[in-house]
């Protein structure tokens, strides 16, 4: 098998080849640049929806159609230590609830990662940041807003059995949701 670089390809040829990428693939070519940002932005890509879930792993779920999404494990639990700025993280694409393949990327902060997905599929919001579980420590909710401020909310979910106490600080520190749920 032989390999050619898709920068030296025509723009219509280039294009073709990133219509056919799967969805992790075109993600992860993105990355590479603002020129391969900008071409995959071309192609218009777009979501349903896009989900930041906070629990025992700290997960973003970018859903594509009804049968595949992207999963972008940002943490594998809520340990504080296990999620500083720029920490490597995998992709894991789902297609009809099968996982398909794993990509892992690294020298990116989880907060550039979101801003990179919320731009590449010219989505306007993170659809639903949500805590569902006891064991996260009140600590965690800074670093969580660190990671998508500036970024619209459309609905912050606090799942029981979270205490009063951390549900309270949530909703003080998450103020621009649109529903709470």
């Amino acid at each position: 098998m032989s390999s050619f670089p898709l920068n030296k390809l025509s723009n219509n040829a280039a294009k073709s080849v990133l219509m056919h990428m799967e969805p992790q693939e075109k993600l992860a070519y993105s990355l590479c640049s603002k020129a391969s940002k900008n071409a995959v932005k071309s192609l218009n890509l777009s979501t349903s929806m896009i989900k930041f879930e906070v629990g025992m792993k700290i997960l973003v779920t970018v859903q594509i159609d009804r049968n595949t999404e992207l999963l972008i494990l940002l943490a594998l639990d809520m340990n504080l230590a296990s999620f500083p700025p720029g920490q490597d993280f995998e992709i894991r694409v789902m297609l009809s609830s099968t996982e398909t393949g794993i990509w892992s990327l690294s020298k990116f902060t989880n907060q550039t990662i979101l801003h990179h997905l919320l731009d590449i599929f010219h989505h306007p919001r993170l659809d639903d940041l949500s805590f569902d579980d006891e064991a996260i420590p009140f600590e965690a909710i800074e670093p969580i807003r660190e990671v998508v401020d500036g970024v619209k909310l459309g609905s912050l979910t606090l799942i029981w059995p979270l205490t009063d106490h951390f549900r309270s600080r949530a909703i003080r520190t998450f103020q621009n949701y649109e529903e709470l749920t």
